[in-house]
């Protein structure tokens, strides 16, 4: 194609597709510079009324008739080459297994004749795989002729760990009556230098229930490159909640037959928001308890060291009355002279209790007097149980009484039925009154 081009006054204007009898030209540059699309076009003018810079197909006849230029005299014009520029070479981290997406500038074109942005295959915003991809940007203008160029995208793979930062450790306290604590919420956060997102998995997670005592969380990050990282931290939960403890009511029993105790049973129970380890009674159950009051100790405990304590009594009740023996009834002698007896020695009784006698007593008197006497011995133990049993003593008076007799008379007798004699005659003793008996009577006559 032999394409010319003529200068003409720079009043005309460029108007669009309108068809004008008789030619028409490709091109022109409209005042100010600005070159025309290489469109096909239809000058909306003559050439008597001028062109600038008109650029026209030089070959055709009928134009060059109607603009009256004689053939051949229009030389070929060489238009400025098709040029793609594309942008520098790209190398971008941060690829998944899958690769990355990468967008890049656009290319761009030079000539006279480019009728857009060249388009680049892949284009910008493509998934490149790992490794380098030629990307090849082309335009082809209105005459048919292409141009390219190319440039080099390479994805290098993401072997950076992620950063992952745990929290503190997290001591809470134990839900009320339960053995751990529900819905514990903590933060682990993570970043990474590829993925704006990446996933963050703990085991246990946030708001899971822990036990009583010590778990540790173990939290991982993994980006999207398959980079993982991890940390820990432990949540502890205390369990600062004390049994509760029952305590039996107080208990009243009496002693075994023969033994100052009893053996008593009882039941304490316990229980606790995790487990009781421990109970324990002071004394325990099954024990032979003393007779009199005893406080019973009771005290929980569960495996975090709470513990609580009740209290509650046994009392065993002594209503078993000593034994005695008293010993055996004595006869003695009244002391000389005297119609009693004293220092008399009782003997032993024989005597025991289930708890030991602690008051073992008589009421004998002092002086016992001639005749029997009862003597009541009393035994009685700590718990006032008594028992008592009577001895008897018997004083026997072995002094004959003491008598003095007149002295000897002689007395004349003065008739034949006798002579009255009279006399004093005395007798004393020890017991007291004496009966006397005299042959014969003081007065009654002698002969």
């Amino acid at each position: 194609m032999n394409l010319g081009k003529l200068t003409l006054p720079s009043t005309v204007t460029f108007s669009g597709f309108l068809p004008v009898s008789g030619y028409y030209a490709l091109a022109l540059t409209a005042p100010g510079g600005a070159q025309a699309t290489c469109d096909t076009v239809i000058l909306g003018v003559t050439t008597t009324q001028g062109l600038e810079d008109a650029v026209f197909d030089a070959d055709d006849t009928a134009l060059m008739a109607a603009l009256s230029i004689p053939a051949g005299a229009i030389g070929d014009v060489a238009f400025p080459a098709l040029v793609v520029n594309c942008p520098g070479n790209v190398t971008q981290g941060c690829a998944t297994p899958g690769g990355a997406t990468i967008t890049f500038p656009a290319a761009t074109a030079t000539g006279d004749c480019v009728p857009g942005a060249p388009s680049c295959l892949p284009a910008s915003g493509s998934t490149f795989a790992v490794g380098t991809t030629v990307v090849t940007c082309s335009v082809t203008d209105a005459r048919g002729i292409t141009a390219n160029c190319t440039f080099n995208v390479t994805v290098l793979p993401d072997t950076n760990a992620p950063a992952i930062s745990c929290p503190a450790p997290v001591v809470v306290n134990a839900d009320s009556g339960q053995c751990g604590k529900s819905n514990v919420i903590f933060t682990v956060t993570a970043t990474d230098d590829c993925d704006a997102t990446p996933t963050v998995v703990s085991t246990p997670a946030s708001g899971s229930s822990f036990p009583v005592g010590t778990t540790t969380v173990t939290s991982v990050v993994t980006d999207d490159a398959g980079n993982t990282n991890s940390c820990s931290f432990t949540v502890t939960v205390i369990d600062d909640q004390p049994p509760l403890i029952v305590c039996s009511t107080n208990i009243v029993v009496t002693n075994s037959l023969g033994l100052c105790s009893a053996v008593v049973t009882f039941t304490t129970n316990a229980s606790d928001n995790c487990t009781v380890t421990n109970l324990v009674s002071t004394p325990p159950s099954g024990s032979a308890f003393p007779v009199g009051t005893t406080t019973v100790t009771n005290i929980a405990t569960d495996a975090s060291g709470n513990s609580s304590a009740c209290t509650f009594t046994v009392t065993v009740i002594d209503n078993q009355a000593p034994t005695l023996t008293c010993p055996t009834n004595i006869t003695v002698a009244a002391n000389s002279g005297l119609c009693s007896a004293t220092n008399v020695n009782l003997g032993t009784p024989a005597s025991s209790d289930n708890c030991g006698v602690t008051s073992l007593t008589n009421n004998g008197p002092a002086i016992y007097l001639a005749g029997t006497t009862p003597v009541v011995w009393s035994a009685s133990d700590a718990s006032g149980n008594t028992t008592t049993c009577t001895q008897l003593v018997t004083v026997i008076d072995t002094q004959p009484p003491i008598i003095t007799c007149s002295t000897n008379r002689l007395v004349e007798v003065s008739s034949t039925t006798g002579t009255p004699v009279f006399f004093s005659t005395t007798a004393t003793d020890n017991c007291g009154t004496v009966t006397k008996f005299c042959s014969i009577e003081s007065g009654g006559e002698a002969g």
